[in-house]
């Protein structure tokens, strides 16, 4: 590139388009000069310009987090049930399906967690699974016995999973409880949700 002298009298070094390759440790950017570039212009640099993501061996950002937007979902007694997360909070990389309620992210290692809410629980036993490919892989249980089923008796569960996949696996969230009859999973935003994150 070409160089100049800036407003305060520095030179400054016009470089050419290019990948220069960025420290994960500290997000420093490593520009290699050629043999033709003067060593009085090694020191500070400005860059002008934009970071896009990488080209072979980069990722783009790979997050979600999905909920069921306020509807409380009908949970039958002693059955696991698939939780219908319907609602896409954020989705960036497009790996959430929410007719599926499946996350498909691709090869990985990813965070996960998922917290439901059972509502008029009592003397029985709630679990929250997430699984892939229908084999569960973690799981979260609480026993209640209160002696009396009311509308402030509930299981909050939360389970959280740190999972490999290839290209095709694919993680969901299920429940199960063995209370009396019908019981509600709830719907508000903060209590029923499933989120994940490329680590």
């Amino acid at each position: 590139g070409t160089s100049r002298a800036d407003g305060d009298g520095d030179s400054v070094r016009n470089f050419n388009q290019g990948i220069y390759p960025i420290n994960q440790v500290d997000n420093t950017i490593f520009i290699k000069l050629t043999s033709t570039a003067s060593m009085s212009h090694l020191g500070k640099f400005q860059i002008f310009g934009y970071i896009t993501s990488a080209g072979s061996g980069g990722d783009s950002e790979i997050s979600f987090r999905a909920d069921r937007n306020g509807s409380p979902q009908g949970i039958t007694t002693s059955t696991e049930t698939q939780v219908a997360f319907t609602n896409e909070v954020f989705d960036l990389g497009g790996k959430f399906d929410t007719s599926t309620y499946r996350f498909t992210p691709g090869a990985g290692r990813y965070l996960l967690t998922a917290t439901i809410l059972l509502n008029t629980i009592t003397n029985a036993i709630g679990h929250v699974y997430i699984r892939k490919n229908g084999v569960t892989i973690a799981t979260c249980k609480e026993y209640t016995s209160d002696g009396s089923a009311g509308t402030g008796d509930y299981i909050n569960l939360t389970v959280t999973i740190i999972a490999e996949a290839n290209s095709t696996d694919y993680f969901d969230v299920w429940v199960y409880h063995d209370d009396g009859g019908p019981r509600t999973l709830s719907g508000t935003v903060s209590e029923t949700w499933f989120a994940g994150c490329k680590i």
